[in-house]
């Protein structure tokens, strides 16, 4: 089951940008206590983007990262302060779903109608909702991926920017995690155990995604934020 979640977790990935955590997480907590499994979760995102920010090396656009990182940063430590008050309420994950549920609908049906500029405003809203999210319930991808989907003018330079935004972003996330004593030796045995079928479905995922417009990609982007909502609406 290890095997088989990262491959088809790194398949989604490399066609969407993002999602890896997500199937990765469906899949595996059925089977790991989820503390190890988020620290696993890490290590392997970590990787996985590493390779996919190096592969799509040529088309980051360096100077929409630092703002958008430092503004999720900020509301993601902010956030993690906010769990005491909030961890009372038990439909949080529900009403969650509720909103991406509707907002990939709004997208979908309306995205030519929407148009994302790389201003200090839209970096505030979509990476602040992000790390809000991120850090109170570890899904903080989507409102980022809506972010650089709008503002990427290719799914490429959009495709390329998000892993490494990732990538950093993830780095600090990790860290924490290892200074929690999260990570233990045996979750890097699983890591180096999953780094072969992460880059046969990261190479699957990049060959589909070579295939695609942009407008395919956005719809497939859609397509797994709706998914996402219905999955922490229903568990």
């Amino acid at each position: 089951m290890l095997l088989l979640s990262t491959f088809l977790a790194g398949i989604v990935q490399g066609i969407s940008g993002f999602a890896f955590a997500i199937i990765f997480l469906a899949i595996m907590q059925y089977f790991l206590p989820y503390t190890e499994l988020l620290a696993l979760s890490s290590i392997l995102c970590v990787i996985m983007l590493a390779v996919n920010a190096f592969v799509y090396r040529h088309h980051i656009i360096w100077k929409w990262i630092p703002v958008p990182l430092i503004i999720n940063f900020v509301f993601t430590i902010s956030s993690i302060f906010l769990l005491e008050y909030t961890m009372n309420f038990p439909y949080w994950h529900k009403l969650l779903g509720i909103v991406f549920i509707l907002l990939s609908l709004y997208m979908y049906f309306f995205q030519q109608k929407i148009q994302i500029r790389p201003t200090l405003g839209n970096a505030l809203l979509f990476c602040g909702a992000g790390g809000i999210l991120g850090g109170l319930f570890g899904v903080g991808g989507p409102p980022v991926v809506l972010y650089f989907l709008g503002i990427a003018d290719k799914k490429e330079t959009y495709l390329s920017t998000t892993q490494m935004f990732f990538f950093i972003n993830m780095l600090y996330d990790l860290a924490g995690r290892m200074y929690s004593g999260m990570v233990t030796p045996l979750l890097f045995q699983y890591a180096a155990f999953c780094i072969i079928p992460i880059l046969l479905g990261l190479w699957i995922g990049n060959k589909i995604f070579q295939h695609i417009d942009s407008a395919t990609l956005k719809k497939i982007v859609y397509l797994l934020m709706f998914l996402d909502g219905w999955y922490m609406l229903l568990s």
